[in-house]
């Protein structure tokens, strides 16, 4: 695997992480939400289409939303459902904001795995998002190299390298080094 960065252009796109044997982690923001001059999160259709058009055109056909929809402005999960273009393949596994993955997300995780080792495995690319496009989109990406291989801390590291920024908190670093390489989440670390 080579461990070069593509630059990623289109806002709010932050970065293209390579995946251990094949495919890419797209780590994203909420695509369409923007801050307005009063300080103000809102919902832009608009910039929602053009950041799932950009996923697409970085070969994204899965989008994973992190955030949980009460941190976001009202009717942010439904624009998004309405907006998703045909080709991206869209699911909800909300993660409280710098926290870790609970009981729940494990479940869905764990169910949705296999489907997205086999899209990385012939190439393909997986796109993250939370609010900013940092922690949690960072914490999934660096469990997604850790499960395909990677040691924890060369998977945090790897992610870093491609966005400053990520994996925001000491409890979702430290949980990401209590992981264990080639393991698939749940089956190696009962809490959540």
């Amino acid at each position: 695997m080579s461990d070069r960065i593509r630059p990623v252009l289109e806002h709010p796109l932050r970065a293209m992480v390579p995946v251990p044997g094949g495919g890419f982690c797209l780590m994203s923001g909420y695509p369409g939400l923007e801050v307005g001059l009063d300080g103000e999160a809102y919902l832009d259709p608009q910039a929602a289409r053009e950041a799932l058009k950009a996923m697409l055109a970085q070969g994204a056909d899965t989008l994973i939303v992190l955030a949980e929809a009460p941190e976001l402005p009202e009717g942010n999960h439904d624009m998004l459902r309405r907006l998703c273009p045909d080709g991206l393949e869209l699911h909800f596994l909300p993660c409280r904001d710098f926290e870790v993955p609970d009981a729940t997300f494990t479940a869905r995780w764990n169910s949705l795995r296999p489907a997205l080792a086999a899209r990385f495995a012939a190439g393909g690319t997986i796109a993250m998002a939370c609010q900013y496009g940092a922690g949690r989109s960072g914490l999934l990406t660096a469990l997604v190299l850790i499960e395909e291989g990677q040691t924890p801390a060369a998977a945090i590291a790897t992610v870093r390298r491609h966005f400053h920024e990520a994996v925001e908190s000491e409890v979702q670093e430290n949980w990401l080094l209590a992981q264990v390489s080639g393991n698939t989440l749940g089956k190696n670390l009962s809490k959540g």
